[in-house]
Formats: C-alpha cells, sequence, structure tokens
C-alpha cells in the first residue's frame, strides 16, 4: 500500500479532541455544496458517516497548503483543519477512512525516515487494486465478480459427426409452458443478476431480461405487446421484477407496471419480487448510504430513512429460490411433467439417429478421404 507522508507530529495541536475534528469533518463536507455536492451525516449502529455525494478530493489534499480554497468564494474545502482532523482523530484511536469513488485512505501514525519521529501517514490504494489482491489472496472468491462485456467467443466445434448429434440432442427443448394457463417473464434491474437469473431461468424455461436501469420505451412496448398477445389468448400473464431497495430501484418498479398498462397491457400480474423490507430483515444484506444525488433521494429518505440496500448482496441461492417458489405457483405440475416426458422421448429418438448412424461414423475418417470432404 502506498502511502502519502506528512510533516505532521502525534503531539502536533494536542489541545484539540474528537469533538473538533468531527466538527471540522462536518464543515468540510458542507464547504463542498458549493460545487454541487450533497450532504448528508447519517448515523447507524454506532458508526457515524459523512458523506459528500458528488465531492471527488484529490490526493494532493493530504498536503499542507493545498485545499479546494475557491479563489472568488475563499471557502476552505479539504484545507489544514481537514488534516488536522485526521490527525486528532488517529491519535485518539478512532478508526477512519476518506473513501472516493477510485481510492480508500487510511491515516496512521507511521515511523518516518525523513524526520526519524512518527509523522502522520496516509495510506492508500485504489479500489480496484485492493480488489485485485484480495482475489489473488484468496480472500475474494474469483467467480464473486462477473465481467459480462469481455469474454473470449468463437463458434463451436465438433471432431465427429456422432459429436454433433450429441449436441443437438442436448440442445433440443420443448416450450415447458405448452398448454399452461399462466405465461411467465423475469426482469432484473441489472446485468450483475443476470448469471444467477439466467441459470435458474434456463431450468424453468423462463423468459429473462436485464432492464439496465429503468427500461427503455421501444422494449417496454415490446414487452407490452408481447403479454397483450398472451392475455388476448386467453392465458394468465405475470411479469416478475427484482430490484435494489433503493430510490430507483422501488421507482423502476412502480414505472414499468405503469407503462405497461399505459401500452395496452393493462390485465397482466405484475409482481416485484425482491428487494422487500421483510426480506431485508430475513436475510440481513449490509446497507449502503442512500446516494442523495439520485433524484428520487428526498422522498425515499423521508419514508425509509438513509439505508438503501441492493439486491445481488443476497446470496445466490436466495435469489434463485425466490424465482423458483414464485414461478411454480403459476406452474400446472401434471401438464409440466406430461412436457418433460415428451421432451424425453424426443432426446431419445435423437440418440437413435446418432446410433444408427454408429457404423458409417466409425470409419468417418476414411469416407472423408475417399471423397475429398476435407478438400
Amino acid at each position: 500500500m502506498k502511502a502519502v507522508e506528512s510533516s505532521l507530529s502525534p503531539k502536533y495541536v494536542s489541545g484539540r479532541g474528537v469533538e473538533e475534528a468531527v466538527r471540522e469533518i462536518l464543515q468540510n463536507a458542507i464547504d463542498q455544496k458549493a460545487d454541487g455536492a450533497e450532504v448528508s451525516a447519517p448515523y447507524d449502529r454506532e458508526t457515524p458517516s459523512v458523506l459528500a455525494d458528488g465531492a471527488r478530493p484529490k490526493t494532493s489534499t493530504l498536503l499542507l497548503g493545498e485545499s479546494g480554497k475557491d479563489g472568488e468564494r475563499y471557502i476552505g474545502k479539504c484545507g489544514e483543519g481537514y488534516k488536522l482532523a485526521l490527525l486528532v482523530l488517529t491519535r485518539e484511536r478512532k478508526p477512519v477512512k476518506a473513501v472516493t469513488d477510485a481510492e480508500a485512505w487510511t491515516p496512521e501514525f507511521r515511523p518516518s525516515e525523513t524526520f526519524g519521529e512518527e509523522s502522520l501517514q496516509s495510506g492508500y490504494k485504489s479500489l480496484g487494486n485492493l480488489i485485485n489482491d484480495a482475489r489473488l489472496a484468496g480472500l475474494v472468491d474469483w467467480h464473486a465478480i462477473e465481467d459480462r462485456t469481455r469474454s473470449l467467443r468463437r463458434r463451436p466445434h465438433w471432431e465427429e459427426p456422432q459429436e454433433t448429434i450429441d449436441a443437438i440432442a442436448r440442445q433440443h427443448h420443448i416450450d415447458y409452458w405448452e398448454g399452461q394457463e399462466s405465461y411467465v417473464e423475469a426482469r432484473a434491474e441489472e446485468d450483475a443478476l443476470m448469471g444467477i437469473v439466467e441459470q435458474i431461468g434456463d431450468k424453468l424455461d423462463v423468459a429473462r431480461f436485464s432492464c439496465r436501469g429503468h427500461t427503455g420505451q421501444s422494449e417496454l412496448r415490446g414487452a407490452a405487446m408481447r403479454l397483450k398477445r398472451r392475455c388476448d389468448a386467453g392465458r394468465h400473464a405475470v411479469p416478475l421484477h427484482l430490484g435494489d431497495r433503493d430510490p430507483s430501484g422501488k421507482d423502476m418498479s412502480r414505472d414499468i407496471a405503469a407503462r405497461l398498462e399505459l401500452l395496452g397491457a393493462d390485465d397482466v400480474e405484475f409482481r416485484r419480487l425482491a428487494l422487500s423490507l421483510d426480506q431485508i430483515e430475513e436475510f440481513g444484506p449490509p446497507p449502503n448510504p442512500t446516494k442523495l444525488s439520485d433524484s428520487r433521494a428526498q422522498g425515499y429518505i423521508g419514508q425509509f430513512g438513509y439505508e438503501c440496500w441492493e439486491l445481488d448482496a443476497l446470496d445466490p441461492s436466495v435469489i434463485s429460490r425466490l424465482i423458483d417458489e414464485n414461478v411454480r405457483m403459476h406452474r400446472d405440475e401434471e401438464l409440466y411433467r406430461d412436457v418433460l416426458m415428451r421432451e424425453s422421448e424426443e432426446k431419445g429418438a435423437l440418440r437413435d439417429l446418432r446410433d444408427g448412424y454408429q457404423g458409417p461414423i466409425q470409419n468417418w475418417s476414411e469416407i472423408c478421404e475417399n471423397h475429398d470432404i476435407y478438400q
């Protein structure tokens, strides 16, 4: 971990205490409002936090003489008082950390090679590097973080025709919802959840979609037309939605339901599966501070407080179970078993076709040579 060394001794401003240090940090956060940052000071579980959403302090502000002072307004953002506050809190053994969108700083007293005495030094490391080191050290599972935008793609290959027929047999599926009175779709707020949703969606044969925030009008109209066709055919259409418990996450569910109705799909049973307060109480995902820059934050905070929760903080098995339980309640199990049996018989027919070609397959190399297939 890199460190930014200061010339501040632990004995400096010995008359100042925790109260003055906290007041200084609060004042600096308030000063950030001059640049449009939203400021709050939530206090939960005996851990105070000072949030300045939109503020981006630089590493250089750890140096005496450097600050965000504005030449016209003379507002000393991240000036001397801010460094002294870090010094006092560290001296009083109060854990303190400054986190931006790119770095995390942790002040501590370390022996200084320059001064021969202890001085205040702020160790910092980029969050990306912290995660990378944790994965290399085995502290974070390699599969815990997924990059869905960068992957190697290539077309599939088979060595023998027998493998091709085997692949067809494995991939052969019929509509599990054939003959069912209900039609179910699943929507997730963001791509990070799709790895989980796709696995259980494949198993249940449920269509799924990543909203990536508030859904675009074109896609939502397409969904409304699709769901309306099912309703017009006498089926019960059930779109399911999974989203974060935060200002925008809650609003996305409201928005989808309202626009589906506006676009003609007014007979559907829209259901928000997660994340609810009951689920938060049951499973205990860690809270996050509400993003104050969200235009819906004020209404949310007034109703629910400063904490919000992300759905992907739940164990993947919990999310899979939520989807599984809510899909099964709309499925006729006897019809479902009949479809599975028919699918198994059709897969068997494909394997019989493979076995019928066993002779030619065993002599495939000779056949190719005789017929110049590879030329």
